[in-house]
């Protein structure tokens, strides 16, 4: 699932990972990817703007994370800040990845790729590696 308010990203990232085979459901909002969610089904990769006029996306990714097993849905943040900028966000849980806008367009589909190969178990241990290098 893709979550961004701008339209155009939206269907730049669809593109590259149709493109790739992959299914792929968009959302314009926060509030737009809960009711998704709800209705299709949790997705197994989450990519998530953080900027958003209704919900910023730590809230959403929170909101998901309840509805949605946190060990089976990963987590990438897409964000125009810097990772860094974002550190005390991480309330919305961990995250598998982080991309910056603008990005290039073989960068995106190869994390996201990689990320969708792992087994939930495979995250899980990634996430516990990045921690304890904080």
């Amino acid at each position: 699932m893709i979550v961004d308010d701008v339209g155009d990203i939206r269907a730049l990232m669809s593109l590259l990972l149709k493109g790739c085979g992959l299914e792929v459901l968009e959302a314009g909002s926060g509030a737009d990817a809960l009711r998704l969610a709800s209705e299709s089904g949790c997705p197994d990769l989450v990519v998530m703007d953080l900027q958003m006029p209704d919900m910023d996306g730590w809230s959403a990714i929170r909101a998901l994370r309840q509805i949605c097993s946190s060990d089976r849905m990963a987590v990438v943040v897409c964000s125009v800040k810097a990772q860094d900028e974002h550190a005390d966000g991480r309330a919305g849980g961990p995250v598998d990845s982080y991309i910056q806008k603008p990005f290039a367009n073989a960068a995106f589909v190869e994390t996201i790729t990689s990320l969708v190969a792992l087994t939930p178990t495979q995250r899980r241990a990634l996430r516990e590696q990045g921690r304890k290098r904080r």
